[in-house]
């Protein structure tokens, strides 16, 4: 009670009781109602949004209905291009995982943000594996919630912040049964179909859908196959009332083409030389989400959600300047075994007439990981099993994780036009790894020598994240914003496994912390047709984890230089992303209208200390400037699109290499992309016309030191599609 009592202090909670009258609570509905019939792209969210409190919070919201562009691919150089300050990597033409990245943030499979579906986690292990391997099906999504680093005080302390993806439940539906039928064929083989219903009668709506998707893919062994299988049930026993489950399967099988060195690529980056790469991937995700209006003034909700998912990966990951040795295969298969509860308690008041809001909750998530290394088959299928079931060559881990959670943020309107948001955030995080690794001397074929380590290490710890936000409205649709948030990154698997006896990890290894600062200005124009959000942003990186090296002696060989993992260092990022949209009619009965948006970055990023040969070093994985710019016409029952993007050049290690003969480290030059789409409707019926890449551009945005490459990892060049769809 004492420690409830100081944080009711600290939020200001003593003036809220005596004041409740229902009009000052019709005020706060009237400041936060926003137009929802606008046709643009992008909106905001509002500063109270369902249960969170977004107020002086840099965030974006894409509207997918909004986006002519083919959803059967899901490429997420396009469903994200009016977002400034995001990095893609684009790993495969099918959309089937997304990497993104911000700010000096790794992309790879977006593990720098809090990746959630209708408000809960869909990554591997939030805590010691936070990479997502699932990307819901963009038919299903209904909106797509972007928060900066600045989210951390609601969803965890990520520095990338929070990316969610609300899903469609079947609220909207307007009869018991609703149909909605999508193919979609394209170049290299591509066949998508997209089947969903929803319904709503009397308490109850739903919504289930089924897509399966395949291609060969653009480049020689890529071929793909994946489905899709997403369905929830909501019922409202009472108004204040709403219980809402949904459960999610997700499978694909790929073919990993292998990566490039530099040469390969310029002569003929369709080309591949390894073909017994495979990746296989099953997700499956369930919730359990209720919602209770306790009053006009208080709801709570309760999130319950468990993972059970796999992934295996199986291969020749040996340098690719090399030929392929042709012998057994390696294969990694990762087990997810997670279950995780977020509560959440929300209360608008009012002091002195102005309505405010308070937010507290409760987050605890346990998770279980188990990951076994071994050889497979020297085969080239897909069989995924081991030579020798329980007695891994290289290793077997477990990694239990457990996290409990208590955040509070509290909205307080201090005039007309200025409010503050504090916000605190307390963190228990208590992250395990028991197994063992073994050391082989093989020669001809034969095993001579095999040394068997036994590996346990077991962390807990506590972490305090503050943060504070300031707006101040200038005139009824300008605002000024300014946000700073703590952040903090655990230490991962990749952490606190030893490979080998050559790797050593630094008895003192500290967790990753750091801030994000973000200082703004967004404004509505001209009735709402256009829409400017421009920010300045800090983002401070401390105790980075790397690989440095360390003179050890040996007893037999004397002294030598050995591998050593450790916080390498901090880095920052100082940068300008800038973003602004335009929708106007071009003639008096507005059944022609114009649409355009730009979004670009301008970004310095270094390290600022560590070891001679990186500080002072560009940041890996982030160009310094990147543009990309939409054009559009829109009338009653047609649109036409052009996205132009443009990113520069950027460094792929700390080292800032420019070359290297395996082509693991490099540069990763600038490259431009152009994308079209052109889309016809007619009461329940679409057609749809998509050109990726249109000139054909011959790039690369990522270099692999492992799976999916190792190498350079080409980006599609041009992909014609072409979509019809009915509703009925």
């Amino acid at each position: 009670m004492r420690i409830l009592s100081v944080l009711a202090v600290f939020l200001g909670l003593s003036s809220l009781v005596a004041q409740t009258p229902s009009d000052s609570f019709n005020l706060m509905d009237t400041v936060n109602v926003k137009s929802v019939k606008l046709r643009k792209l992008n909106d905001m969210l509002s500063d109270i949004d369902g249960m969170g409190i977004y107020a002086s919070k840099k965030n974006e919201i894409i509207n997918i209905k909004k986006l002519n562009t083919n959803l059967a691919t899901g490429i997420g150089r396009i469903a994200f291009a009016s977002i400034p300050g995001l990095n893609i990597w684009e790993n495969d033409g099918a959309g089937i995982q997304l990497s993104i990245g911000s700010r000096g943030l790794d992309p790879n499979r977006t593990s720098n943000f809090n990746t959630r579906q209708n408000y809960h986690d869909i990554s591997a292990d939030p805590l010691g594996y936070p990479e997502s391997y699932y990307t819901p099906a963009l038919e299903n999504v209904e909106r797509i919630e972007l928060i900066r680093g600045a989210a951390s005080l609601q969803y965890g302390p990520q520095f990338g912040g929070l990316l969610n993806f609300k899903l469609k439940d079947g609220s909207k539906a307007t009869e018991a049964v609703q149909i909605n039928q999508v193919l979609s064929i394209g170049s290299k083989g591509f066949f998508s179909n997209f089947t969903s219903l929803q319904g709503k009668k009397g308490r109850w709506n739903y919504y289930a859908s089924f897509k399966y998707k395949k291609g060969d893919g653009w480049r020689d062994n890529s071929q793909f196959s994946q489905n899709n299988l997403y369905g929830s049930i909501t019922y409202r026993p009472k108004a204040s009332w709403k219980i809402k489950l949904d459960l999610t399967h997700m499978n694909y099988l790929t073919q990993m083409p292998g990566g490039l060195v530099d040469f390969e690529f310029y002569r003929n980056p369709v080309r591949s030389i390894r073909n017994r790469n495979w990746f296989s991937v099953d997700w499956n995700l369930m919730s359990l989400q209720m919602h209770k209006t306790i009053s006009k003034y208080t709801s709570i909700q309760n999130i319950s959600y468990a993972l059970y998912a796999n992934r295996k990966a199986l291969g020749e990951l040996g340098p690719i300047n090399r030929p392929d040795p042709l012998s057994d295969r390696n294969l990694v298969e990762g087990k997810y075994r997670n279950f995780g509860n977020e509560t959440r308690l929300l209360h608008k008041y009012v002091v002195q007439n102005r309505p405010s809001a308070l937010l507290l909750g409760l987050r605890y998530y346990q998770g279980n990981t188990h990951n076994v290394q071994d050889f497979a088959s020297a085969g080239s299928d897909a069989n995924f099993s081991f030579n020798n079931p329980g007695n891994a060559a290289f290793s077997d881990y477990r990694f239990p994780n457990r996290n409990v959670s208590l955040f509070a943020e509290n909205l307080f309107r201090l005039s007309s036009k200025f409010s503050l948001t504090p916000g605190l955030r307390y963190e228990y995080i208590s992250t395990s790894s028991n197994g063992f690794y073994k050391e082989r001397i093989i020669s001809g074929g034969q095993v001579l020598q095999e040394n068997k380590y036994i590996d346990y290490d077991s962390r807990e710890r506590g972490v305090v994240l503050m943060g504070i936000g300031g707006s101040y409205f200038v005139g009824k649709s300008s605002e000024l914003y300014v946000n700073v948030s703590t952040n903090y990154r655990s230490i991962t698997f990749n952490d606190l496994i030893v490979v080998n006896p050559n790797l050593l990890i630094d008895d003192e290894l500290e967790d990753e912390r750091g801030s994000n600062i973000d200082l703004g200005y967004r404004s509505k124009l001209w009735k709402n047709r256009i829409r400017i959000d421009a920010s300045l942003f800090c983002l401070h990186y401390q105790n980075r984890i790397g690989l440095g090296e360390l003179l050890i002696q040996d007893s037999i060989t004397g002294p030598r230089v050995a591998s050593y993992r450790t916080n390498i260092g901090a880095s920052q990022s100082i940068g300008l992303e800038l973003g602004a949209q335009l929708h106007i009619p071009l003639n008096r009965k507005k059944d022609l209208w114009f649409n355009s948006f730009t979004s670009s970055h301008f970004i310095q990023a270094k390290y600022i200390s560590g070891a001679s040969n990186i500080k002072g070093n560009f940041i890996e994985s982030v160009p310094a400037i990147s543009s990309k710019i939409g054009l559009g016409l829109e009338g009653n029952h047609w649109q036409f699109s052009h996205t132009f993007s443009w990113v520069g050049e950027q460094f792929s290690d700390a080292t800032n290499a420019t070359i290297t003969s395996d082509a693991t480290r490099g540069i990763v030059p600038s490259y431009m992309v152009n994308d079209l789409s052109i889309k016809l409707n007619y009461k329940g019926f679409h057609m749809q016309y998509s050109m990726s890449n249109m000139f054909d551009a011959m790039y690369f945005t990522r270099r692999a030191t492992a799976y999916p490459g190792p190498g350079i990892l080409p980006a599609d060049g041009r992909m014609h599609y072409v979509t019809m769809g009915f509703k009925f």
